[in-house]
């Protein structure tokens, strides 16, 4: 090995070559956006689905992806169908 000169220490150039740094990174950010593609996709989906499914069930749960929904109307519909079926009482006929 021979000691370089000064001037030949300021031509010297590295770094020219793709790091794996450089592709951690690259990688990093890929899986960010498609995590947040995925997530937002599900968010629409579950929306959706929830929003068709909701009058038709009295429980529903509803899990797409990271989002999640739960409805439970079971204690509005079990008062109505009381209501609805209420027979009327004789003593309170007189």
């Amino acid at each position: 090995m021979e000691k370089l000169t000064i001037e030949q220490s300021r031509n010297v150039v590295g770094g020219k070559g793709i790091t794996g740094a450089l592709l951690s990174g690259v990688g990093s950010i890929t899986k960010s956006v498609s995590e947040l593609f995925a997530n937002t996709v599900g968010s629409v989906a579950t929306t959706v689905f929830t929003a068709i499914s909701l009058n038709k069930s009295d429980k529903l749960e509803s899990k797409i992806g990271n989002s999640s929904f739960k409805f439970d109307n079971s204690a509005s519909k079990k008062a109505e169908i009381e209501a609805a079926n209420k027979v009327p009482s004789i003593v309170n006929l007189f």
